[in-house]
C-alpha cells in the first residue's frame, strides 16, 4: 500500500557504465577525468538517470539526463530529487557536452507564489524520463513535471504541457503534471503523441500545442473510499452495484464522489492527492476528506459540493458553502498541537469514532484527538492522545524515519474507554500499540498505551481492524513484500498473535474486513468470513483463515487499497484500475436466504506458491472428497485466457500439476474439473520468471 516516502543516495556503483562486448564486460565512463560528465562517484550527484540513443542519417546521439538529490527546505533532510542535467555525446561516449540544466524551468503560474521552480519540482524520483520521435531524429522529449520538446538534438527546450500553469491555475484540462511514459503513434507527421501522467493519458495530434484526455478508461488509483452511508440510508437491505453511493481520495486527482451530485460519472468534490474518506453514519450531508501529508477536511452541508473552477472563484463574495480545514489548528493555529515538521505518512490515518460521530483521530508520530463541532466546524478542539508511538525519537521530524499509518477504534474496555489502536513502523521495525484499561481516566484527558509489538514480524503494518464487541480481539494486516504472515490476529489485546495467513500467496496486504452481517448473532459464524485485499487481488476465508481462496472473476491482477462493506455489496478499492464491486451474499451462509458456503467446499491449497514456469507443483482439496478430479485449466487472471495442465493424483486428495514451460509470469486461477465437466475447486497461483 504506497504510503509515505522511502527514499536513499544511490550506491557507490551508480554511474553510466558502457559494453563494447555485447554485455560481456563493462567500464564505468562518468568518473573519467576530462570527458564532460559530472563525476557521480559513491551517488553524490546521481539520483536518478535516463539514456536515450538517436540516430540520423550521419549521425548518432547519446543523451544522458540525471537527478540529483537536495535538501528540503522545511524537513532539512537531503530528499528532494531534482533535475541537475542533460548531456549529449556524439562519438559514442568518449567525450560529452552539456545541453541543460537546472536552469530550465517550468511555469508554476503562482502557484503556492512560485513564479517558477525546477523542472521535477523536487519528484524527480517519481517522475523523470527520455524519449525521441522515431520519425524526427533531432526531436528529443524530457519528462519531468511537464513535458519538454526540443528539435536540435537537445540544444534547447521549448515546454509543451505547462501543467502547474494551465491545468491547476487556468483549469484548463487539456494536461495533468507528473509525467511518466510518452510514445509516438504510426502516424507519418511524426506529430501524434499519447503522454501518461498522473492525470491518465492525454493525446496530441500537433506536437504539444493542443492536449485532449482520453476519457472513459478506468484507471483511477484509489488510496481509500467510503460508502456515503447516510446517502445510502433509505436503499433497500439487498442493493446492485448500480446503487452505490461511494467517495474516496485518489492519486494526484483529488477526492471525487459517485452517486453525491447529480454527474454519473466520478465528480470531483477536493483537491490535491485525495487520500482518507470518511463518511457520517447517519447524517448525509457531513463528510470528512483528507489531503496528502495529513490535511483533514470537513463539511456539514453538501450544496454545491463540487468546487467552482478557480477562474470563476471570487474569494471576496464567494458565499458558497466550503470545506473546513479541521486540521488548520492542529497544524497551523496559534494553539498548535504540532506543526508539519512532525513525520507523518503520505495517507496519515483517520478513524471517526461511529458511536459519537464527534470524535476524530489522526496520527503522525503520535495520535492526535479532535472533538468535532458539526454545528461549527471551525470551532473543532485538538488534544495529543498519545507519545510518541512511531518514527524514532531522535528523529520524529525527518520524513523516512517511520510514522502511524493506521489508527482503529474497537469497542468499549472494561472501562468504558473506547480501546484505539495505532499502528505503522518506525527505523527499529514494527509499532503497533493499544490503549490500557484504566478506570480512573477522564475522557478528556489522553490515555495510556501499550506497545504489543511481541510475536509480530518486522514490518510496516498497514492496517488494523478490531472485533465490534470484544475490545481485545482484533486483526492486524502488513504490507511486508517478503514476510509469509501478513494476516494476524489476537484476542488477548496484543499479548499474543495467531498467523492466519493460511495459504494467502505471499503479498502484501492492505486492507481487512470483517463480514460482521454473515454472523447473524451465531458465536460459531464470528469473525469466521473475512476479505483481504492484497497486491494480487481479493481474497476471502469462511474459516477464520484456515484457508483462502481468491475470489469472484472481473477484476484483474491489481493492488487493492482499500475495502468495504455495505449490505450485501462489497466493494474494492484499486490503485491503477478505479473500484470493483460485487453481491457476496453467496459467501454468507443463511444471510439472504442463502444456505451455500459453496467456496469453503471447493477450496484448496498450493504449494509452494509462487512457482517457476515449467515447474511441479501441488495441490491439496482442502475438504476431503472422494471425487475424482479429470483434469486442471489455468486461467491467466489479466487477460483470461485460459490453458490446459497436466495434471497426476498423489492420493488423499492431492493432485501434482505441471505448468506449461511457456506459461507467461504472472496471476492465475487454477480450476479443477470434476467428472462431470463441472468446476469442482480453485484458487490462485502465481508464476514467477
Amino acid at each position: 500500500h504506497p504510503s509515505g516516502y522511502s527514499y536513499g543516495l544511490c550506491g557507490p556503483n551508480t554511474g553510466i557504465w558502457k559494453s563494447n562486448d555485447s554485455g560481456h564486460t563493462w567500464a564505468r565512463i562518468d568518473t573519467v577525468t576530462g570527458n564532460g560528465l559530472p563525476n557521480g562517484i559513491n551517488g553524490k550527484v546521481f539520483s536518478r538517470g535516463a539514456l536515450l540513443w538517436q540516430a540520423d542519417k550521419t549521425q548518432s546521439y547519446l543523451f544522458a539526463g540525471f537527478s540529483r538529490m537536495d535538501t528540503n527546505k522545511i524537513t532539512h533532510q537531503p530528499f528532494d530529487v531534482n533535475f541537475k542535467a542533460l548531456y549529449r555525446s556524439m562519438d559514442d561516449g568518449v567525450s560529452w557536452t552539456k545541453l541543460a540544466d537546472s536552469t530550465l524551468r517550468i511555469p508554476m503560474g503562482g502557484v503556492q507564489g512560485k513564479d517558477s521552480a525546477d523542472i521535477m519540482n523536487a519528484q524527480g524520483m517519481y517522475n523523470f524520463y527520455l524519449a525521441g520521435n522515431p520519425l524526427h531524429p533531432n526531436e528529443v522529449y524530457l519528462g519531468g513535471i511537464d513535458i519538454f520538446r526540443s528539435t536540435d538534438y537537445g540544444t534547447s527546450f521549448t515546454d509543451i504541457t505547462t501543467s502547474y500553469s494551465n491545468y491547476y491555475v487556468k483549469d484548463n484540462r487539456g494536461q495533468h503534471s507528473d509525467q511518466h511514459a510518452l510514445a509516438f503513434t504510426a502516424a507519418t507527421s511524426g506529430a501524434d503523441m499519447i503522454a501518461g501522467s498522473d492525470g491518465g493519458i492525454f493525446h496530441t495530434n500537433d506536437f504539444g500545442a493542443h492536449w485532449e484526455q482520453v476519457i472513459g478508461l478506468p484507471i483511477t488509483q484509489f488510496y481509500a473510499i467510503t460508502p456515503w452511508r447516510g446517502g445510502m440510508a433509505n436503499t433497500p437491505q439487498q442493493i446492485s452495484a448500480a446503487d452505490l453511493k461511494i467517495f474516496g481520495g485518489t492519486q494526484d486527482n483529488g477526492t471525487v464522489g459517485h452517486g453525491l451530485t447529480s454527474n454519473p460519472d466520478f465528480a470531483w468534490i477536493n483537491a490535491g492527492d485525495g487520500a482518507v474518506a470518511i463518511s457520517h453514519p447517519t447524517d448525509s450531508n457531513k463528510i470528512i476528506t483528507s489531503l496528502q501529508e495529513g490535511v483533514i477536511f470537513a463539511r456539514n452541508t453538501l450544496d454545491s459540493l463540487v468546487p467552482l473552477p478557480l477562474s470563476m472563484r471570487d474569494t471576496t463574495h464567494d458565499t458558497r458553502p466550503r470545506w473546513h480545514t479541521l486540521t488548520y489548528k492542529l497544524l497551523y493555529g496559534p494553539m498548535q498541537r504540532t506543526d508539519t515538521m512532525e513525520a507523518c505518512g503520505f495517507v496519515a490515518p483517520v478513524a471517526l469514532d461511529d458511536n459519537t460521530a464527534t470524535d476524530l483521530y489522526t496520527g503522525r508520530c503520535h495520535v492526535y484527538h479532535a472533538v468535532i463541532d458539526w454545528t461549527d466546524l471551525e470551532n473543532t478542539r485538538w488534544q495529543r492522545w498519545s507519545p510518541m508511538l512511531a518514527g524514532d525519537i531522535p528523529n520524529d521530524s525527518v520524513w523516512g524515519y517511520g510514522d502511524l499509518e493506521t489508527i482503529a477504534i474497537g469497542p468499549r474496555d472494561n472501562a468504558n474507554h473506547p480501546m484505539l489502536w495505532a499502528g505503522g513502523w518506525q527505523s527499529s521495525g514494527t509499532a503497533l500499540w493499544r490503549t490500557a484499561v484504566d478506570p480512573s481516566r477522564q475522557d478528556t484527558n489522553a490515555p495510556q498505551w501499550i506497545s504489543i509489538i511481541k510475536g509480530l514480524p518486522i514490518a510496516n503494518i498497514s492496517q488494523i481492524v478490531p472485533d465490534r464487541s470484544d475490545s481485545l480481539t482484533a486483526f492486524v494486516t502488513n504490507s511486508s513484500a517478503s514476510n509469509v504472515s501478513h494476516v494476524l490476529k489476537t484476542t488477548d489485546g496484543g499479548a499474543s498473535w495467531t498467523n492466519i495467513s493460511g495459504n494467502l500467496p505471499v503479498a502484501p496486504v492492505s486492507a481487512l474486513v470483517i463480514d460482521t452481517l454473515a454472523e447473524q448473532d451465531n458465536p460459531l459464524l464470528k469473525n469466521q468470513i473475512l476479505f483481504v485485499g492484497t497486491d494480487v487481488g481479493v481474497y476471502v476465508t469462511t474459516n477464520g483463515g484456515s484457508s483462502w481462496l481468491s475470489l469472484g472473476y472481473g477484476m484483474p491482477h491489481i493492488i487493492v487499497s482499500d475495502l468495504k462493506i455495505y449490505k450485501n455489496m462489497l466493494i474494492a478499492a484499486t490503485h491503477g484500475r478505479s473500484l470493483y464491486a460485487m453481491d457476496i451474499a453467496d459467501v454468507r451462509p443463511g444471510v439472504f436466504g442463502v444456505s451455500t458456503q459453496a467456496l469453503a467446499a471447493n477450496s484448496i491449497t498450493i504449494y509452494p506458491n509462487p512457482v517457476l514456469s515449467g515447474s511441479k507443483f501441488s495441490v491439496y482439496i482442502d475438504n476431503p472428497s472422494s471425487i475424482s478430479i479429470r483434469n486442471c485449466t489455468l486461467v491467466d487472471a489479466s487477460s483470461g485466457q485460459s490453458s490446459p495442465a497436466k495434471i497426476e493424483s498423489e492420493g488423499d486428495n492431492t493432485y501434482n500439476i505441471i505448468a506449461p514451460n511457456n506459461i507467461l509470469p504472472g496471476a492465475y486461477l487454477i480450476q479443477l474439473i470434476g467428472p462431470m465437466g463441472e468446476l469442482f475447486a480453485q484458487g490462485k497461483v502465481l508464476f514467477a520468471k
